[in-house]
């Protein structure tokens, strides 16, 4: 598997719009950073894993196979912390 950081230092990746609309529609998230992405095959089709974080601070995890939309679930709590948006 790719590490995200080799994966988003190759530009925008081309699944990235599709996922903000998604997730913004879905869970009212507007994608700041994603982090522990990872891209791989699975009998034959793409799969992708990552973490998104809000601009008001929730986190998801992110699961793609082949051209499917993506599954999108409310990360675990991290521990206690300030979100970005009460960084700034």
């Amino acid at each position: 598997m790719t590490s995200g950081f080799l994966l988003l230092s190759q530009g925008t990746p081309e699944w990235l719009p599709e996922l903000e609309e998604q997730i913004f529609r879905d869970h009212d998230c507007a994608v700041v950073q994603l982090t522990n992405v990872r891209r791989g095959q699975h009998h034959g089709l793409e799969v992708l894993v990552g973490e998104v974080e809000c601009e008001d601070g929730r986190s998801f995890d992110i699961f793609r196979r082949g051209d499917d939309d993506f599954r999108i679930a409310r990360s675990p709590e991290k521990p206690a912390g300030r979100s970005r948006s009460q960084r700034e």
